[in-house]
C-alpha cells in the first residue's frame, strides 16, 4: 500500500476575480468596516459617559462648596443679628 500523495494546486497567475468573488470580498470590506465604526461609535459613548460622570462629579462637590458657604454665612448672620440686640438691650438697660 502506497501513500496517496498530494497535488499541490499551484496559485493561478493574476487571474481575474468573478463577480462572486468581487461581491464577496466587498461585502466582507463592508463588514470590516461597520464593526470598526461600531466600535468608534461604543468609544466616544464610553467617553462621553467619562466625561459626563466627571461634569456631574464636579457640579456636586462645586454645589456642596456653596452649601458649605451659605450655610457659614447664614450662621455669621444669625450670631451678629444675636449680637446686635444683645448691644441695644444693653444700650437701652443703660439709657434708663
Amino acid at each position: 500500500m502506497g501513500v496517496p500523495t498530494l497535488s499541490v494546486a499551484a496559485p493561478s497567475v493574476s487571474r481575474k476575480r468573478t463577480a462572486g468573488e468581487k461581491q464577496w470580498f466587498f461585502a466582507q470590506q463592508k463588514r470590516k468596516a461597520a464593526k470598526r465604526r461600531m466600535d468608534e461609535a461604543a468609544a466616544a459613548v464610553e467617553q462621553l459617559a467619562v466625561q459626563r460622570e466627571a461634569a456631574v462629579k464636579r457640579l456636586d462637590r462645586e454645589h456642596s462648596a456653596a452649601e458649605a458657604a451659605h450655610k457659614e454665612v447664614k450662621r455669621r448672620t444669625h450670631r451678629a443679628v444675636a449680637a446686635m440686640r444683645s448691644l441695644s438691650e444693653a444700650i437701652f438697660d443703660i439709657e434708663d
